[in-house]
């Protein structure tokens, strides 16, 4: 029996070393841990007892982590998944991405960082925006989607459109990685963009005008993969 209000998480994990040091950090934090050894029976578990969140190795025997990912999203859009992936192994964490994985943990893992991406991906499952404002405010950014004007705090930022566009795009995915398909997506409405556009040069662009040399910066880069925004509050 979970106790009310208590969030439910699914470890999708093979290991079972590795599985029962993540369940018990889990349970120590406050949540209901579910199980599942490989990709058949997770796909089991996400049908029968619908938890809020799945962790979800890659690595797995049998169906491997991105098609149980591919499967899930086909009955469980909005389901935050957060997918683990070996070191370095940058291919498959843009594939589980791009299919819509809500954030990636590398192996090996610290648990405080894993405990953040939990509970930042639940906060991302629990924003219900069915029609969405005119006006966008993240950290101490303000976007008016209507004026196309965006400030931090009382400073204008006067953008060009596409870092407009490219400042929307990251501001209505906080703390989350998006990969350069993703982004290609989102601000040039293709994918394939990701290839031909030098996104590297607009984020470069937009980095200065809302840092204005502040460091760490506030778009930060994932080596091989995309970037993540995590806006200041002042």
């Amino acid at each position: 029996m979970v106790a009310s209000g208590m969030k439910t998480v699914l470890v999708v994990e093979d290991e079972s070393q590795i599985a029962q040091i993540v369940r018990d950090y889990l349970q120590h934090a406050g949540f209901a841990v579910i199980a599942a050894a490989d990709g058949r029976e997770a796909l089991a578990r996400v049908r029968e007892r619908r938890p809020d969140l799945v962790l979800l190795d890659l690595g797995l025997p049998g169906i491997d982590g991105v098609e149980v990912l591919k499967r899930i999203r086909t009955f469980a859009p909005t389901l935050p998944i957060v997918v683990v992936s070996a070191h370095g192994d940058d291919a498959t964490k843009v594939r589980a991405l791009d299919f819509g994985a809500d954030d990636y943990v590398s192996k090996p893992f610290s648990v405080p960082e894993l405990l953040a991406r939990v509970r930042t991906a639940l906060r991302h499952g629990e924003r219900v925006t069915p029609l969405e404002s005119t006006v966008l405010r993240e950290g101490a950014f303000r976007i008016d989607l209507l004026q196309r004007e965006a400030s931090v705090g009382e400073r204008r930022l006067g953008l060009t459109p596409t870092q407009f566009d490219l400042l929307v795009c990251f501001a209505r995915h906080p703390n989350r990685v998006l990969t350069y398909r993703m982004i290609a997506s989102e601000v040039w409405g293709e994918p394939d963009a990701a290839e031909s556009t030098n996104i590297r040069m607009f984020v470069s662009q937009l980095r200065r005008r809302i840092d204005l040399g502040a460091t760490p910066s506030q778009i930060v880069t994932e080596s091989g993969i995309g970037y993540r925004f995590v806006p200041r509050c002042a």
